[in-house]
C-alpha cells in the first residue's frame, strides 16, 4: 500500500471466509490500514516482511507463528509512529492450515508434531487425499522420518495414482521448485533462493511492484533461476498452482488512496472498559470440557488482571464490541464469536459471554480474543 501523506486508508473489509484459503487481513473491520512514510511501507507489510526474515527460536516458520508475530508487531509499529490502532487478523479454512509450514528450514519438532496430528486425524476421518498432502508437507521438512514414510506407503494402497503435487480447491500455492528439482540455501543471503526472491518481490516499489499474485509469480520465475546461476547453484524453477485459476489475479498489495476523511481525530472523548477472561477448569484431559467466560464493564480502578480498552465515544454509540476467540488445541462446542454492547447508555452494566471448549490436543495453549468495534 502507498499513501502520499502518510494518512490511513483501506478500511477493513469484514469477516468473510473462503474455503481452502489462508487470508491475512491488514486490519479489523471498521479500522484503517496505515502507511508509514519513514518505513516506505504500510505497518502491515513491514511487519510481514520482518516476520518472514526472523531466524532462530523466534522465527515465524508456520502460519500460526507468523500470525502471532503480526498481531503483536503491527499495533506496536502504529504506536511507535503515532498512528491509529490497527489489529490484523487471519482466517484459515479449514483450521488445520494454521499449522502449515512457511519456512521449512526453521520448522521445530513441535511444528512437525502438529502437522502429523492433523495428518492422522484426516486419515482416520477417511480423507485420504488431505492426509496425503499433509504427510508430504512433513516429508519436505523431515525426509527420513519413519512415521511419514510408513504413512505414505500405507496411503498408497488407498489412493490410486502416484503421490504428486496437486491443487487444493480455493488455495494459491507457490512451490519453490519444479518436481524432481531441489530447493537450495544460499549462505551468503542467509536464506534459500526462493525465500530471498519472495521477500524481494514483496519489497518492490513503483511500476515494478508485485501488486497481484500473477505479477509475483512472474517475478519469481524470472528472478530465482538468475539468482541460483549467480551463486552457482543448480537450476531451480518455481511455479504456482491456483484453484480456481482466477485467483492469480487477486491483489496482494493494494495502493491506498489518500483520504483526509479517514485521518483519525485524537480529540474525541473516549470510554474506558475493563475486559477479563475466566477459565473453569484451567486443567483438563483430552476430551474434557472447559468454560471460558469473557467479562466487559466500564473501567474501575478496583479491577485486577484486566485488559484496558479505549474506545472513542462517537464509535461506541449504538455499536457492539465484536469478539473472536481462538484456542489452539480446543474445539468450540458453540460459536467462537460474540458481540457485547458498548453504547454509553449500557456502559455501566457488566456484560459477559461464555464459550464451551473441548480439549483435542495435549499441552499448554494460549486462549486469545480478537476485538473490533462494529
Amino acid at each position: 500500500m502507498e499513501a502520499d501523506s502518510g494518512f490511513c486508508g483501506e478500511l477493513g473489509i469484514g469477516m468473510e471466509s473462503h474455503s481452502g484459503v489462508i487470508i491475512f487481513y491488514s486490519c479489523s473491520p471498521n479500522q484503517s490500514s496505515c502507511e508509514i512514510d519513514e518505513l516506505q511501507h504500510g505497518s502491515f507489510t513491514n511487519a510481514l516482511l520482518e516476520g518472514l526474515q526472523r531466524q532462530g527460536e523466534s522465527n515465524c516458520a508456520t502460519v500460526e507463528r507468523l500470525y502471532q508475530y503480526m498481531r503483536y508487531r503491527v499495533p506496536q509499529l502504529n504506536t511507535n509512529y503515532k498512528k491509529p490502532v490497527q489489529n490484523p487478523y487471519l482466517t484459515a479454512e479449514p483450521p488445520y492450515k494454521m499449522f502449515l509450514t512457511l519456512l521449512e528450514k526453521y520448522a521445530t519438532l513441535q511444528d512437525i508434531q502438529n502437522l502429523k496430528y492433523e495428518a492422522y486425524k484426516a486419515e482416520q476421518a477417511g480423507n485420504l487425499h488431505l492426509a496425503k498432502q499433509l504427510w508430504i508437507r512433513v516429508l519436505a521438512v523431515l525426509p527420513s522420518d519413519l512415521d511419514t514414510i510408513e504413512a505414505i506407503e500405507r496411503l498408497a494402497s488407498g489412493i490410486s495414482g502416484e503421490i504428486e503435487t496437486e491443487s487444493e480447491p480455493g488455495i494459491i500455492t507457490f512451490y519453490s521448485c519444479s518436481p524432481n528439482q531441489m530447493s537450495f540455501e544460499i549462505d551468503e543471503l542467509q536464506h534459500g533462493s526462493f525465500t530471498y526472491t519472495l521477500l524481494e518481490g514483496l519489497r518492490l516499489r513503483g511500476d515494478s511492484k508485485c501488486t497481484t499474485v500473477e505479477k509475483l509469480d512472474q517475478y519469481l520465475r524470472d528472478r530465482l533461476p538468475k539468482l541460483n546461476a549467480r551463486y552457482k547453484k543448480p537450476i531451480q524453477n518455481p511455479y504456482l498452482t491456483a484453484e480456481p485459476p482466477y485467483k492469480i489475479y487477486l491483489t496482494l498489495l493494494e495502493q491506498s488512496a489518500t483520504n483526509k476523511k479517514l485521518k483519525q481525530s485524537y480529540t474525541q472523548p473516549i470510554i474506558l472498559f475493563d475486559l477479563w477472561l475466566i477459565i473453569i477448569p484451567e486443567t483438563i484431559y483430552i476430551g474434557g470440557e472447559s468454560k471460558a467466560t469473557l467479562y466487559l464493564q466500564k473501567h474501575t480502578d478496583s479491577q485486577n488482571s484486566t485488559h484496558l480498552i479505549q474506545i472513542p465515544q462517537n464509535e461506541a454509540i449504538g455499536n457492539d464490541l465484536n469478539i473472536i476467540l481462538t484456542a489452539p488445541g480446543f474445539f468450540f462446542n458453540n460459536d467462537n464469536t460474540t458481540s457485547l454492547p458498548i453504547d454509553p447508555d449500557t456502559a455501566d452494566i457488566t456484560q459477559n459471554a461464555t464459550f464451551n471448549l473441548t480439549a483435542v490436543r495435549p499441552g499448554k495453549t494460549k486462549i486469545q480474543a480478537e476485538l473490533y468495534v462494529g
